[in-house]
């Protein structure tokens, strides 16, 4: 049977230890300062994300069947902002604050993803635009602290917001009127094309704005004079139509057709022997036709036929006489004109091109007021909001649960140690004891048999 003495029990264990408490409590601590600062600036460093979670809208994204895209038409996928050539755009633009964040290796790793959750979807039959919930998630090894990790991941969440206003602040909406002004147009039916087509262009993005936020939509801006500007879209829309609507295009084009004008005198020139031949030729053509319309008509006129018929040729004939002389005055005007000098071509054309000079200076007024109105609608519409101020720390294992892990691992170490150690002794000195006791006991009952 086992010795008494030979077992030990949890008392034993903890007596041993309390003899050596300073030393058990000095392992204890180093154990769970060395877990904590494994976890914290190795494991974790390598096994933890940092996550963003953010609201974004602009016109363009939306929630329907159509693929959500840009204010210049491209494409908007969530994915293409954490494309190498975005990462490597914003770390060059961050000033140096991001040098030390190798994107390369973000994307090489699969370290980085984002996903998308359009929140207003309840009209997915068409296109509206939505709000749209983004996480972006990213390994925290790539940056020096939390603080620089923030800084770059809010770069990315905003791209495509900044993005959008950036290419509605960029976008050409002069160019009808960059090409009136190009000294290649050679006909001032060219030039007057140019203008409609800018008016046309402003009157159709109205509309569109119209479309998706009514005719008594509100905008207000700040001009370039620093004056505040405010109206309804169908207000700015009205403005816009009135500097060059549809009776003065036709009012320009009458005076054009009527007086001739020649924008380019020497191509005119050049152009003018076959434009003559053409109307020779046309005319020639015209006179065949009108003499055998009248042979018609003399043939029916002899014979009794009816008025009514007599009477739909006659108005032939006219129409084609119109034609005849509309043309012989045309070539006349050209054997006119090629004898024009350049100085007294200009004199003659002043009146009207300040005319048309006039009307583009109102229209690029009107441009600058629509992109102006555009930018702000722009502005209105879109956002860029952090669901929390902070950074989620996703993966890896808490700091203090490492805390506790190592201080209980450094306890229990220690505490065998101890164990070890100290076995031997203190089983001697407890067998000792206990021999002690023993011998002490026959002697006190000798005693009292004596007595």
């Amino acid at each position: 049977m086992e010795n008494e003495e030979d077992i030990i029990t949890i008392g034993d264990i903890f007596r041993m230890i309390r003899k050596r408490i300073w030393a058990v409590a000095a392992v204890t601590v180093a154990f769970g300062i060395l877990f904590f600062c494994l976890v914290q600036f190795w494991y974790n460093g390598n096994h933890q994300n940092y996550q963003m979670s953010y609201y974004i809208s602009f016109p363009g994204l939306t929630a329907g069947p159509s693929q959500s895209t840009y204010p210049d038409g491209t494409a908007f996928r969530a994915e293409d902002t954490i494309s190498l050539e975005i990462l490597s755009q914003i770390k060059e633009q961050g000033g140096g604050a991001f040098d030390s964040v190798d994107v390369e290796a973000m994307l090489e790793n699969d370290d980085i993803s984002i996903t998308q959750t359009n929140l207003n979807t309840s009209a997915a039959t068409a296109d509206v635009q939505t709000d749209a919930l983004m996480k972006l998630t990213v390994g925290t090894e790539y940056f020096k602290d939390s603080k620089q990790a923030q800084e770059f991941l809010s770069q990315i969440a905003q791209y495509p917001v900044t993005h959008a206003q950036t290419l509605v602040s960029e976008a050409a909406y002069d160019t009808y009127l960059n090409n009136f002004r190009n000294s290649q147009v050679t006909q001032y039916e060219q030039k007057i094309n140019f203008l409609i087509s800018q008016h046309e262009y402003l009157l159709n993005q109205y509309d569109a704005l119209i479309l998706t936020k009514g005719a008594y939509f509100t905008i207000t801006y700040v001009g370039a004079d620093g004056k505040t500007v405010s109206g309804t879209l169908d207000s700015y829309r009205s403005r816009c139509d009135a500097v060059f609507n549809e009776d003065t295009q036709k009012t320009v084009l009458d005076e054009l057709s009527v007086k001739g004008y020649i924008y380019n005198l020497a191509a005119y020139i050049a152009e003018a022997p076959d434009n003559l031949e053409i109307l020779e030729q046309r005319i020639k053509n015209l006179q065949i036709q009108i003499d055998q319309y009248q042979t018609i008509l003399d043939e029916l006129t002899s014979s009794g036929a009816d008025s009514a018929l007599t009477e739909n040729i006659r108005i032939k004939i006219v129409e084609l006489y119109q034609e005849k002389v509309s043309c012989e005055t045309e070539a006349a005007q050209i054997e006119e004109n090629v004898k024009l000098t350049e100085e007294e071509n200009a004199a003659r054309n002043k009146s009207f091109d300040d005319k048309l000079n006039r009307y583009c200076s109102l229209l690029e007024g009107q441009t600058q007021i629509f992109k102006n109105v555009q930018m702000k609608f722009f502005e209105q519409q879109s956002y860029f909001r952090l669901q929390s101020k902070k950074l989620a720390v996703t993966g890896g294992v808490s700091s203090v649960v490492a805390g506790i892990g190592g201080l209980l691992v450094g306890f229990v170490c220690a505490g065998v140690v101890v164990f070890i150690i100290d076995l031997p002794a203190y089983k001697m000195n407890k067998a000792a004891l206990a021999a002690g006791a023993s011998s002490a006991a026959p002697k006190k009952e000798d005693d009292a048999d004596k007595a």
